[in-house]
């Protein structure tokens, strides 16, 4: 830090004075402190701008703190900018393959619809393969009914042949 000094000449002190002083200021004692009163004056300019440039140096020191971290904290957000871009990206990613499950589900949707036309033929095919089945089965059922009456009746004629026969017999 550099100090500067101040000095006032007597012509420059003059005006500024009590009018009182008139002539007395040429007495050497006036003089004397004068010359004091301005080494004072001068010595306190020195201190005042001592302290104004050091409140200078410092707020400066302190803006230069506030604007490392104002440009740290401008790293930090560019680099959450940087990760929710990429998290966008990917969301984006994302996106698209559930449009495309989408689409492909449409499709088998689509193609369930179709089945489902066909199973509704298919169904129709089998009740009526049903009712062919089921007049087939009764025909049958007859069919074993009539044979069970048929053995039945050859038991009984059978059981009738042999009574006759023993019957004869005796």
């Amino acid at each position: 830090m550099q100090a500067i000094s101040v000095s006032f000449s007597d012509s420059e002190l003059l005006p500024n004075m009590n009018e009182d002083l008139d002539d007395r200021w040429r007495e050497p004692v006036l003089r004397q402190d004068l010359r004091l009163f301005a080494a004072r004056i001068d010595a306190e300019f020195n201190k005042f701008r001592t302290v104004v440039v050091h409140g200078f140096d410092q707020t400066n020191q302190r803006f230069d703190s506030i604007d490392s971290k104002l440009t740290a904290i401008d790293i930090r957000l560019d680099s959450v900018d940087t990760r929710l871009d990429s998290v966008d990206t990917r969301l984006d990613s994302v996106d698209a393959r559930l449009d495309s499950v989408d689409a492909k589900l449409n499709s088998v949707d689509t193609r369930l619809n179709s089945m489902d036309v066909k199973m509704g033929g298919f169904e129709k095919q089998f009740e009526s393969i049903q009712l062919q089945f089921a007049g087939v089965h009764t025909r049958f059922d007859d069919l074993k009914s009539q044979i069970k009456s048929d053995k039945i009746m050859t038991h009984l004629g059978f059981v009738a042949v042999v009574v006759a026969i023993f019957w004869q017999g005796r």
